[in-house]
């Protein structure tokens, strides 16, 4: 990753820092050690504790069927044309209500989840449930992922005043959907589009859609089988790119996996509509073409302010060994 030459002009009243200047710093709420390959964080559900994994790419916060039984929550319908898709195509049909979410400092009563199923290709065996920006929307997040540290900090702060480790950062404005996704552009290999910022996917990922249409790339044609997968596997093939860039940062010589629209195969299978319509829920889908993921992310230092719809990003402030934790 390049770092960009920034120039900033400020504007000094003189004389040493005032309280109310350091009052605008962003307040620290909870830090957690977080995987090589995946950000959890630990969750307090109706005082019993679990790991949950910060998925900003998520739609919706979700909960596994085993605390549902373990908490003896009843789980309700969702009216139907509510459905949720995830990205395998898995349907997820119920919610429960807990009384009580606790992380770090912060205390949330009657939290909604969708219950998601085990049987989903999505990772649940990994961790316990998924925290998606329904939730983490109230939060600023600072992932610092060479320390391999995710800090929940308060969003009462004054803008722009929240890259703490680091004068250089690159601010890269965003902007929200529906669901709250943090949606950026991009540019591939000199092809103009938009992305996802996804802490909760492993692998950064292409739509097969785009990978036809702007690539021209297919299994018999310039795609990699990935080592390991099988026909069960949600992501079969891959593709090496030059580089990735948005507003001044750069993510070189990376691989990209394809992604399979399996959720407009399952909706399709549900509904009678046309792919360009806003489906039953969420927003229109193929509509974000790459999610970046955890893989490329983890070279970086970023912070989420979804207050101003602002990341601050530098490289890594620490070497990360890749050969510490296998993926």
């Amino acid at each position: 990753m390049k770092r960009a030459l920034i120039f900033l002009a400020m504007a000094l009243a003189g004389g040493a820092p005032s309280a109310h200047a350091v009052d605008c710093r962003a307040l620290k709420l909870a830090s957690f050690d977080i995987d090589y390959a995946a950000t959890r964080a630990p969750v307090t559900i109706d005082g019993r504790d679990y790991a949950f994994l910060v998925d900003t790419g998520g739609y919706v916060s979700t909960i596994s069927p085993a605390i549902v039984e373990a908490l003896n929550l009843k789980p309700a319908p969702i009216e139907t044309g509510g459905e949720i898709y995830m990205a395998d195509g898995t349907v997820i049909d119920q919610v429960v209500t807990v009384n009580e979410v606790q992380v770090g400092l912060s205390k949330t009563n009657a939290v909604r989840f969708a219950v998601q199923p085990e049987t989903s290709r999505a990772g649940m065996q990994f961790f316990q449930g998924t925290l998606a920006p329904d939730f983490l929307k109230k939060f600023d997040l600072d992932f610092d992922f060479g320390n391999r540290k995710l800090n929940l900090m308060s969003p009462e702060h004054c803008a722009g005043n929240v890259a703490y480790w680091s004068s250089s950062a690159i601010a890269v404005p965003f902007r929200t959907d529906a669901a709250n996704h943090i949606i950026v552009p991009v540019k591939l290999d000199g092809v103009q589009t938009t992305a996802v910022v996804d802490t909760g996917a492993s692998h950064t990922a292409m739509s097969e859609l785009m990978a036809s249409r702007a690539f021209n790339l297919t299994p018999d044609r310039g795609l990699t089988r990935i080592l390991g997968a099988s026909d069960h596997s949600l992501v079969q093939y891959e593709h090496r790119f030059k580089v990735l860039a948005l507003n001044g940062v750069e993510f070189d010589d990376l691989t990209i996996a394809i992604l399979p629209d399996d959720m407009a195969k399952s909706v399709a299978k549900n509904y009678k509509f046309k792919m360009a319509d806003q489906r039953p829920t969420g927003p229109v889908m193929n509509a974000y073409p790459i999610i970046i993921g955890i893989d490329q992310l983890r070279k970086t230092h970023l912070y989420v302010d979804y207050k101003n719809e602002t990341l601050y990003i530098t490289a890594a402030s620490a070497p990360v060994d890749a050969q510490a934790e296998a993926p």
